[in-house]
C-alpha cells in the first residue's frame, strides 16, 4: 500500500492496525481475564450476527478459521490478540512495527482499570524496544 501511494500517487502514508490487550502480571492471570470475558461472558450471539453482517460466513473459510474469527470477535472485534505479560504485550507490538505498521490502536475490556498498567509497564519496554 505504501508503494502505491507513492508511485501512483506521490504520497506516502502509515498503515495501522488494532489490537486487543489483556496484559496482567503473568500470564496465566492474562489467560483466565481473556477467558472470563471473551468465553465465559461472550455474546455468541451478537457475535455471529457481527460475523454475518461482515460477510466472515463465505464457504471459503475454514472451520478452523471461523473458530479463530469467532473468538477474536468475543475478545476483540477480531482485532489482534495482545494477551500476557508487559513483556509479551511489548514484544508483540514490537513484531507489528517491524512487519512496518506505523501505528497500533489498542483496545481495553475496561480502559480506565487497564491502561494505567498498561503505561506504566508496557510503554516502557516498547521505548527500550525501540517502538515509539
Amino acid at each position: 500500500m505504501r508503494t502505491a501511494a507513492r508511485e501512483q500517487h506521490g504520497r506516502s502514508m502509515g498503515v495501522l492496525t488494532l489490537g486487543h490487550v489483556v496484559c496482567r502480571p503473568t500470564r496465566a492471570e492474562a489467560d483466565d481475564a481473556l477467558h472470563h470475558y471473551a468465553e465465559e461472558g461472550a455474546d455468541w450471539a451478537a457475535v455471529d450476527n457481527l460475523m454475518a453482517l461482515q460477510g466472515l460466513h463465505a464457504q471459503s473459510f475454514t472451520p478452523e478459521m471461523l473458530a479463530t474469527f469467532r473468538s477474536r470477535f468475543a475478545a476483540g472485534h477480531g482485532s489482534a490478540p495482545l494477551v500476557g505479560t508487559p513483556d509479551d504485550v511489548a514484544t508483540e507490538i514490537a513484531r507489528y512495527a517491524k512487519a512496518g505498521f506505523a501505528g497500533m490502536t489498542l483496545a481495553f475490556l475496561d480502559y480506565v482499570a487497564e491502561l494505567p498498567y498498561v503505561a506504566q509497564e508496557v510503554f516502557p519496554r516498547l521505548e527500550r524496544l525501540g517502538v515509539r
